[in-house]
């Protein structure tokens, strides 16, 4: 079913999911790519929660807020070495994932302590200690999308390579 246009609406991106299929010896790459991506995620997350005053900004400054807090000779909170070279569009879908775990957890945290203190007997919302994330490819990290093959980009024994991966899914009208 194709996207259409509505009045009042915009319509800025299509997302796709698609079912990839693999070898055992890639989807070893790609299972270390979502580790490493689940691990910056993390790291975003209890830097959000250590400066939570990003949050309030726009969508777009938000990650951005973040990302200069980590980047650049006068960080505030340097990147781990861990994490050094981790591409940065793929740092931004983190970023974006970890402002949005934060957000979930902040509002059931608020709505905990908001609670009448005869039903504050269960314990409040921890922070999670990890986090388990589908990667999310935004444009950068895939290219030469045929409609059956797509290049990713995957980290393949700690080094980040193009990998070729076949995939189905549905197609998108030509509306």
């Amino acid at each position: 079913m194709a996207l259409k246009r509505k009045k009042g609406f915009n319509i800025s991106s299509k997302s796709q999911e698609n079912r990839l299929w693999t070898k055992a010896s890639t989807f070893q790459g790609f299972e270390e790519t979502r580790i490493k991506y689940n691990d910056v995620i993390h790291f975003f997350f209890l830097l959000i929660a250590t400066d939570p005053s990003g949050v309030d900004l726009s969508s777009k400054e938000q990650w951005r807020y973040y990302e200069l807090l980590v980047k650049g000779d006068s960080a505030s909170f340097p990147l781990p070495d861990e994490f050094q070279g981790f591409p940065a569009v793929l740092m931004r879908a983190a970023i974006r994932k970890a402002i949005g775990a934060y957000k979930s957890w902040k509002s059931n945290y608020d709505k905990w302590t908001n609670r009448p203190k005869r039903h504050q007997h269960h314990r409040p919302p921890v922070q999670p200690r990890g986090v388990n994330f589908s990667l999310q490819y935004d444009s950068g990290m895939w290219k030469q999308d045929s409609g059956s093959d797509i290049m990713l980009k995957v980290l393949v024994s700690g080094q980040w390579k193009w990998t070729k991966f076949s995939y189905n899914g549905r197609t998108f009208g030509d509306d």
